[in-house]
C-alpha cells in the first residue's frame, strides 16, 4: 500500500468517525467570519439609518507633506473619528501619516485640479493561519485570522455633496411645521443607499506656488455631522426663525405704550396727516405707510416756465408760446404725426418715375452685376470659406449628420466591449472585464444617444482604463505598452476639449491598441 493510499484511508476514517460520533456541521472559519459579519452588519445599519455620517471629532490638525518618493502623504496630528455614508467607522490614530491616493488607487504628486480630500473605509486581512478548507477536507490552506479596519486618503476633483439647511423664512407655525414634518416623514419611507458615494470629506487643499496646505474656511463649511439630521435641522431653523414662530402678540409683551409720549393704553393712537404728507393704515399686513403725494403732481404746482428751464422757445424764428407750431406739408413733401411714439415722419414724394425693377447685386466672384431679384449691393452669400453651420443644413442633412456621430459612438463602446474582454481574458485581470461590463452595460442603456452621457461615461471610463494600464505595466512589453499608453493620453486630451466625436475617434484608437498588447516572454 503506497503512503498516498494510506493517508486517503486514515482521511475516509476520520470523516467516518466525525460522522459517526457528532451531529450536525462542525464550525469552520468561514462560520465565525459569519457571525462578526453579521453583528458588523447590524451596527453599520444602526449607525446609517439613525446617526448620519460624517466627521465625527478629531482631524483639527492634519498636514500635507512631500514624502521621500515625491508624493503627498497626509499627517494626522491629533486623528480623529468619522462615520461613512454605510454606517462604517472610521478610526485614525493620533500621529498617523498616509499616503494620498487619486481615484484609481495611484499614489499622487500633486494636487492640481483635485482639490478635495475624502476618507474612504478599507478592510485588510491580516494574521494568516492554517486551518482545514472545509468540513469534508483534511487538507489546509492559509486563511485570514481577522480583520484590520484602515482607510484611505483620496483626493479629487468633485466637490462635497452635503445639503445646506432649508430653513423657511416666512411660516405660519402650526400649519408648516406639521407640513414639514410630513415632508420628512415621506422622505424615510424609503431607506437611503450609500451606492457609490463611501467617502466622508476631509478637507479643502489650497495651492500656493505648489505648496499644498488646508484651506480653513472652505472646510469648515463642508465639516457638519449630522446626529439625528432632521431633529437637528428643526431645532436650528427654529432657533434662527425671526418671523415670530410661536405668535407672541404686543400684549403679550407689554409692546407699544406711547407713541412720541402720546400714549393710549390699550387702544390705538391715531396719526393725522397735514398738507402732502398721505398715511395709509393697512389692517390685513399689520403696519401703517406713510408717505406724501407731492412727487406724483403733473400739474406743474411750483409754475415752473420753459424760460426757467432752457425750453424750447420757437422753430425756425417761429414761436407760440402756450400753444403748439404746426407743421405744413408741401406739393412733394409728406408729414405724418405719430403721438403714441412721439415721432414726426417728414417724407418726400418724389417728382414722378417708376421703381427700379433691375437692381445691382453681388455674385459669387464679388464682381458687380445685375439681377431681377432685389438684393442691396452689399448683400453676400460667401459659402467658400467654410463657415456654414449645422442649423443652416436641411433638415434631412442634418439628421444624417446626427445618425453619423451617434453611429461613430456606439462603434467606439461596443469595440471596447470586445477589446477589453478579449485583453482581460488574455491578462486573466479583472479591471478589463469590469471595463468590458460597465461598456457593455452602458450600450444597453443607450448612453451614445445623446453626447453628454456619452461624455459622462467616458469620463469614467477613462479612470478605469488608466487603473489598468497601472495594473499590467511590467506585464505587457515595453513598445505595445507604450503604444496603448500614448492612446489613452490622446483620449484623455480629447476629453478635455468636449468634443464628442473626437472623444469616439480616440476610443476607437484605444481599442485598436488594447488588442495589441502582448504579454512579456
Amino acid at each position: 500500500m503506497s503512503n498516498n493510499t494510506k493517508e486517503n484511508k486514515d482521511c475516509q476514517l476520520h470523516k467516518f468517525e466525525k460522522n459517526k460520533y457528532f451531529y450536525g456541521k462542525l464550525m469552520t472559519v468561514r462560520d465565525f467570519e459569519t457571525e462578526q459579519s453579521y453583528f458588523d452588519e447590524k451596527r453599520h445599519l444602526i449607525n446609517r439609518l439613525l446617526n448620519g455620517s460624517g466627521l465625527i471629532c478629531g482631524f483639527e490638525q492634519i498636514q500635507i507633506k512631500t514624502a521621500a518618493d515625491g508624493n503627498l502623504n497626509m499627517l494626522f496630528i491629533d486623528g480623529g473619528a468619522a462615520l461613512d455614508c454605510c454606517g462604517r467607522e472610521i478610526v485614525v490614530p493620533p500621529n498617523t501619516e498616509e499616503k494620498i491616493l487619486n481615484s484609481s488607487g495611484s499614489s499622487v504628486s500633486n494636487l492640481t485640479g483635485t482639490p478635495y480630500l475624502y476618507l474612504k473605509y478599507k478592510a485588510c486581512y491580516d494574521g494568516y493561519v492554517a486551518s482545514a478548507s472545509n468540513p469534508s477536507s483534511c487538507a489546509e490552506k492559509c486563511c485570514p485570522g481577522k480583520t484590520v479596519e484602515s482607510f484611505e486618503v483620496i483626493a479629487s476633483d468633485k466637490a462635497p455633496e452635503l445639503k445646506e439647511l432649508e430653513c423657511r423664512l416666512e411660516f405660519t407655525p402650526l400649519k408648516d411645521v406639521t407640513v414639514w414634518l410630513e415632508d420628512l416623514e415621506k422622505d424615510h419611507r424609503i431607506c437611503p443607499s450609500c451606492a457609490d458615494k463611501e467617502r466622508v470629506f476631509l478637507a479643502t487643499v489650497k495651492d500656493e506656488n505648489g505648496i499644498y496646505s488646508v484651506d480653513s474656511e472652505d472646510t469648515a463649511k463642508n465639516r457638519i455631522f449630522f446626529t439625528q439630521k432632521e431633529l437637528y435641522q428643526l431645532f436650528k431653523c427654529h432657533i434662527l426663525d425671526i418671523n415670530n414662530p410661536h405668535a407672541v402678540t404686543a400684549v403679550q409683551t407689554g409692546a407699544l405704550v406711547s407713541v412720541d409720549g402720546v400714549g393710549n393704553a390699550g387702544g390705538d393712537v391715531d396719526l393725522v396727516p397735514e398738507g402732502s404728507i398721505v398715511i395709509t393704515p393697512d389692517d390685513t399686513n399689520d403696519r401703517i405707510t406713510i408717505g406724501e403725494n407731492h412727487s406724483a403732481k403733473k400739474d406743474n404746482p411750483h409754475q415752473v416756465t420753459a424760460i426757467q428751464t432752457g425750453a424750447l422757445v420757437s422753430i425756425d424764428g417761429v414761436s407760440n408760446p402756450g400753444g403748439n407750431v404746426d407743421l405744413i406739408a408741401g406739393s412733394n413733401v409728406s408729414i405724418t404725426p405719430n403721438p403714441s411714439t412721439h415721432t414726426i415722419e417728414i417724407a418726400s414724394t418724389g417728382g414722378g418715375g417708376e421703381p427700379a425693377t433691375t437692381v445691382q447685386s453681388v455674385g459669387t466672384s464679388l464682381i458687380v452685376g445685375t439681377s431681377d431679384r432685389y438684393s442691396r449691393e452689399d448683400h453676400v452669400h460667401n459659402l467658400g470659406r467654410g463657415v456654414v453651420d449645422i442649423e443652416n443644413l436641411s433638415e434631412k442633412l442634418q439628421k444624417q449628420l446626427e445618425l453619423l456621430f451617434m453611429y461613430l459612438r456606439e462603434r467606439a463602446l461596443k469595440c471596447t466591449v470586445s477589446n477589453f474582454k478579449a485583453i482581460g481574458i488574455q491578462f486573466n485581470n479583472d479591471i478589463a472585464f469590469k471595463i468590458a461590463q460597465n461598456t457593455k452595460d452602458a450600450v444597453n442603456n443607450k448612453v451614445y444617444q445623446k453626447e453628454e452621457d456619452f461624455m459622462e461615461f467616458m469620463k469614467e471610463l477613462l479612470e478605469l482604463m488608466m487603473a489598468f494600464a497601472d495594473n499590467i505595466q511590467g506585464r505587457s512589453t515595453d513598445e505595445s505598452f507604450r503604444n496603448f499608453l500614448n492612446a489613452l493620453e490622446e483620449l484623455k486630451e480629447a476629453l478635455g476639449s468636449e468634443d464628442a466625436l473626437r472623444v469616439a475617434i480616440q476610443q476607437d484608437e484605444v481599442c485598436f491598441y488594447v488588442s495589441e498588447l502582448e504579454i512579456r516572454g
